[in-house]
């Protein structure tokens, strides 16, 4: 469901003279999911990983999904890559905020994997209020990608 959304989001940035980053390879995932899990200790969701497969990095309309930092991928990209681990580090100065992956952000609310009940949610920002459950990452791009496109 969320590729059809993708399509009109790609189409609206063609219109403009835009693009969307391409995704990145097995080989550049792997020592960028392991440097997570070394400075983080735990393992990110595989959807999430599937999805930077096919787009490294999404910014559009006030809403960002992080993507694999600089040092791991290469410099061939259209749009300027929010990096996880760089943005994960900036919000864990709060203790309190350490039980999440964040995943991406909009102007008003967070997109995150609660890493104690391994669910997808969607927070308020800054409060950190819960707002929605996802039953995955897909379900909670879908719903970032239909509020970009209003």
């Amino acid at each position: 469901m969320w590729e059809q959304h993708l399509q009109m989001i790609r189409e609206k940035m063609k219109k403009y003279g835009y693009a969307l980053n391409n995704g990145v390879a097995e080989n550049v995932i792997l020592p960028f999911k392991d440097a997570v899990y070394e400075k983080f200790n735990y393992l990110l969701p595989s959807d999430y990983l599937e999805f930077l497969k096919l787009m490294n990095g999404f910014d559009f309309n006030g809403s960002i999904v992080y993507g694999i930092d600089q040092e791991f991928a290469d410099n061939t990209t259209c749009q300027e890559i929010n990096g996880f681990i760089s943005y994960n580090e900036i919000w864990y100065e709060n203790e309190w905020l350490k039980k999440y992956a964040f995943l991406g952000e909009g102007e008003m609310n967070w997109y995150v994997y609660n890493i104690e009940n391994n669910q997808f949610q969607l927070l308020d920002k800054p409060s950190g209020s819960l707002l929605e459950e996802y039953s995955s990452f897909n379900a909670l791009i879908n719903y970032m990608f239909v509020e970009v496109l209003q």
